[in-house]
């Protein structure tokens, strides 16, 4: 496991939801950190966790494609899709101006 992060992550204790299985599945789990280019999540278990799902944030509604980077009991580290991230500031923007 690295620790090598490209920036800050902010400590939290955001309620999040793991979707997968074109939304049929999800697995309940606790955001602990989060930034622009991914998090760190705390679940009941890791195990059955695909490396590649949506984390649902309904705090704030969003949703998030996610790439597993790592696993470690109940925890997991993903990477957020930086293409994803780029279409949803494109569509912030042009429905501010």
């Amino acid at each position: 496991m690295s620790t090598a992060r490209r920036e800050r992550r902010q400590r939290t204790l955001l309620p999040g939801q793991i979707v997968f299985n074109e939304g049929v599945s999800t697995i309940d789990c606790v955001i602990r950190n989060l930034s622009e280019s991914g998090a760190q999540l705390r679940l009941p278990s890791s195990i059955g966790v695909p490396d590649h799902f949506d984390l649902l944030i309904p705090r704030d509604g969003r949703r998030l494609s996610a790439t597993l980077a790592w696993r470690d009991g109940r925890s997991i580290g993903v990477s957020f899709d930086v293409a994803e991230r780029l279409d949803a500031d494109a569509g912030q923007l042009s429905e501010a101006g």
